[in-house]
């Protein structure tokens, strides 16, 4: 008798250890499903060390979280989630050397001493307006205005071009509301 109740209890401790082995591996299935669901949910199909290799500091979850509670409820914000959430890694390279192309032509037209307002500068502005409009939500000259006086009153925006080239947020800035200015938008929003 001792012997089949040694040999029941040693069966039970085989199956309890097997049981706790799958209890383990759905513990990382679920981690697993929950990570494939955020990045699926926050429209971002990238990986951390994707985003940092592509973005640098200009991306983190805190702001990407921050600016979903300070815009989450507009058209804009909905519009941008619906078409990132789509976006493959070579959409964000090809998004990133986008955008590095417009501040290039930014620097070139402070480079050569061209103001805010002239013509090569607006015509980056607008070139800046429509990516954002191409890749991401409608944006009008007006509220591409408002963005613009984002780049130079939050200190995070004034790094990223600070970053690049000094006085270029300001700058960039300035030539955002020579745009809006040129499209004859000055206290519209259409």
């Amino acid at each position: 008798m001792a012997a089949d109740s040694a040999a029941v209890i040693e069966h039970l401790r085989r199956q309890r250890a097997a049981v706790l082995s799958r209890l383990d591996e759905m513990r990382d299935l679920v981690s697993a499903i929950d990570q494939a669901l955020e990045k699926e949910m926050s429209g971002m199909k990238l990986t951390q060390g994707e985003q940092k290799e592509l973005f640098g500091n200009g991306f983190c979850e805190e702001y990407a979280d921050e600016a979903e509670q300070r815009w989450g409820q507009t058209e804009a914000w909905k519009q941008s989630q619906r078409r990132t959430s789509k976006y493959t890694r070579q959409d964000w390279v090809q998004i990133k050397a986008e955008m590095d192309a417009t501040n290039a032509v930014f620097v070139a037209a402070m480079d050569v001493g061209q103001p805010a307002a002239g013509v090569e500068a607006m015509d980056a502005a607008e070139r800046h307006r429509l990516h954002i409009q191409k890749w991401f939500y409608d944006i009008c000259p007006e509220l591409h205005r408002g963005l613009g006086d984002m780049y130079i009153a939050d200190p995070r925006f004034t790094k990223d071009y600070e970053d690049i080239r000094a006085g270029m947020a300001q700058y960039v800035r300035d030539a955002i509301h020579a745009n809006a200015d040129r499209a004859g938008t000055a206290g519209k929003h259409s």
